[in-house]
């Protein structure tokens, strides 16, 4: 535990300025809107530290869902692009980002964009593209799997925990065109 700590503050200090402002605000506002760095380029980090712990107010905005947004943003957005996909199965055809007018907190809207690559994949494929991803990743794990089982070793567990990760957290972000996925995907792929 103190390995990490002190891995996390080595990495915090080294950070520029701008980076601190930056981890410090989303560490402690966890109200996952989008924000814009240049409300914080003036403040100190005392000064968005004492802000943080004195504003934790919530105004009420009023969604077809929610009288309040939850503090997760996408529990809005995910339910918008679901709505759109289930009326057109076929897709929408490649980088369609749809506005939806959905407020947040600070009373603007939020990002558009399904905040999801599964979701990112079903709205520009359909359900022929989600499910032809999902059968490349079902492989791609069969694969890994199986090569681990064949020649346990390090570089085998690596690739697998880095594809389980990267499987998870493409869950929550438009990640298509991170290409340390589609690597690893390969990877997990070859034979």
């Amino acid at each position: 535990g103190m390995i990490l700590f002190c891995i996390v503050l080595l990495g915090f200090i080294m950070t520029p300025y701008q980076g601190k402002q930056s981890v410090l605000y989303r560490s402690l506002n966890l109200d996952n809107t989008p924000f814009d760095l240049s409300h914080l380029n003036e403040k100190s980090l005392s000064t968005i530290l004492r802000e943080s712990f004195a504003n934790k107010k919530n105004p009420a905005v009023h969604t077809d869902t929610f009288e309040t947004p939850p503090a997760e943003t996408r529990l809005l957005i995910w339910p918008f692009y679901i709505k759109k996909m289930i009326v057109n199965p076929l897709g929408f055809g490649p980088n369609t980002h749809m506005d939806s007018y959905i407020p947040n907190i600070n009373g603007g809207y939020l990002s558009s964009g399904p905040h999801s690559t599964y979701l990112q994949i079903w709205l520009w494929g359909g359900l022929l593209g989600l499910g032809s991803f999902l059968y490349i990743l079902f492989f791609a794990f069969k694969n890994s799997v199986l090569k681990m089982r064949l020649n346990f070793n390090v570089q085998t567990v690596a690739i697998l925990g880095i594809l389980t990760t990267l499987a998870v957290a493409i869950l929550f972000d438009d990640s298509l065109s991170m290409y340390a996925f589609w690597a690893i995907m390969a990877l997990s792929i070859r034979r």
